[in-house]
């Protein structure tokens, strides 16, 4: 049985002609489609690998990170509301769990005190800022390893941009843990005299969880450097942030067996918790990552399962196919070319695409240009065509890196050598090497 299994989730189920299925089964399998292509790439991704970082990092700037959202919450009138959140969802079962987070909440009032008034508080200001963003820049390079970008913005762009996420990612995440509370008291004070108020009741409660929605799908949007469909990036924030509300529910709940910790931690039996807590909530928000890439690609992506082991010769191919289309367009006077757009006109899968972008990149052969009305990153050729033959942009791929590592030489290394030279120059002198923009 789990042989089937495997077949058809491996070859089968992208056998199936969509546009053939009944109207109700094409969507299905196009959304298992989807979740398939996540769950592989955030293995290919390591993406396990990036939440134990992301934790270390958070960890490290638990204390700034908290103490900006203390003085955000206080901003906005909130900061009562925070702290009694904190208390009644994390340590509401357990003394040592109070202890502390009451340790925690206190250094970070503590350090939010410390940036008022004077010079020295202004650069301890600046100090809290970067601790805070820090972790920020690390989930945009997170992000833009999933979605195959491998540069990130110019950084007053990218500085306003995290700026925006921490102060309304604080926000939609005190209202939507509150929330339920608040609509609870109303309701049922509401209800005993309007019994319709009673159902509302149930839908109501929905309020917290499209708050975490909104905020997952925020993160899709605007993290990663690149345009991100917003229909994809919903889909990933309603499904990771639904997963998110249940596990947080679990967990506090539960509180994860928080006794059993004591006898051998002692008073950082709180410790172990939060990092599981930390680490789970990274892996949610990396996977939802990796829905929002394949949802958007799946198109284009979903024939693509092999691109990372893709022969040398059919990768070569493929960059002289771009090499060609950016040449034909600038020949043309056309408005560049995003990777987006690139996959979409050669139907080839966007990671294919990007990589082959990144080599043709580093060899000096295309560079990349801003691209008017829009945030994504286009390209033209970075040499005058009438230089770019097929042997010339496979030549200069094939000599980037490094050449000069000392290897024994012996007879037959200059031997080869000499063969790999001459090859080179019957290449570069056959008639089928001909210029791109004359293909």
């Amino acid at each position: 049985m789990f042989p089937k299994i495997t077949d058809f989730i491996q070859s089968h189920i992208w056998e199936l002609p969509l546009d053939q299925l009944p109207r109700w089964q094409s969507p299905l399998i196009k959304q298992v489609r989807v979740l398939i292509l996540a769950f592989k790439g955030f293995n290919r991704d390591k993406c396990q690998l990036r939440a134990a970082a992301l934790t270390f990092y958070s960890i490290l700037s638990l204390i700034p990170i908290l103490a900006m959202v203390f003085g955000i919450a206080k901003g906005f009138g909130f900061e009562q509301t925070l702290e009694l959140l904190l208390q009644e969802k994390i340590a509401s079962r357990d003394m040592v769990a109070q202890e502390g987070l009451d340790w925690i909440i206190s250094k970070a009032k503590l350090l939010l005190e410390s940036t008022r008034g004077s010079l020295i508080a202004g650069v301890g200001l600046i100090v809290l800022m970067w601790a805070a963003t820090r972790v920020l820049r690390h989930i945009e390079a997170a992000l833009n390893d999933i979605w195959e970008i491998k540069n990130s913005r110019p950084w007053i762009r990218n500085f306003t941009d995290l700026l925006s996420i921490m102060v309304i990612a604080p926000i939609l995440f005190i209202l939507a843990q509150s929330t339920t509370v608040f609509i609870t008291a109303i309701i049922q004070d509401l209800s005993k005299d309007m019994e319709l108020l009673g159902h509302l009741f149930l839908l109501m409660k929905l309020v917290p969880f499209g708050l975490i929605w909104l905020l997952f799908t925020m993160i899709y949007v605007v993290v990663p450097n690149t345009k991100v469909n917003f229909k994809s990036a919903l889909v990933a924030g309603i499904i990771v942030g639904t997963t998110f509300q249940l596990s947080q529910w679990i967990f506090f709940k539960s509180q994860m067996g928080i006794s059993k910790y004591n006898a051998i931690y002692g008073s950082f039996a709180f410790l172990p918790l939060l990092l599981i807590w930390i680490q789970t909530a990274w892996l949610i928000l990396l996977l939802g990552a990796e829905i929002a890439f394949a949802n958007q690609h799946i198109n284009r992506y979903e024939f693509a399962l092999g691109s990372q082991e893709v022969k040398p010769s059919f990768k070569k191919l493929v960059t002289l196919l771009i090499t060609n289309l950016l040449v034909k367009n600038f020949v043309e006077a056309k408005s560049s070319l995003t990777a987006e757009e690139i996959s979409a006109i050669l139907h080839a899968p966007v990671r294919l695409v990007r990589q082959c972008i990144t080599d043709l990149m580093n060899s000096k052969i295309i560079n990349e240009v801003g691209k008017k009305n829009s945030q994504d990153t286009s390209y033209q050729p970075a040499r005058s065509v009438e230089n770019l033959s097929v042997s010339f942009v496979l030549q200069a791929i094939d000599e980037h890196g490094l050449g000069d590592i000392h290897i024994h030489e012996s007879g037959e290394s200059k031997r080869l050598s000499q063969t790999l030279e001459a090859l080179n120059q019957e290449i570069e002198r056959s008639p089928s090497n001909i210029l791109l923009k004359d293909i």
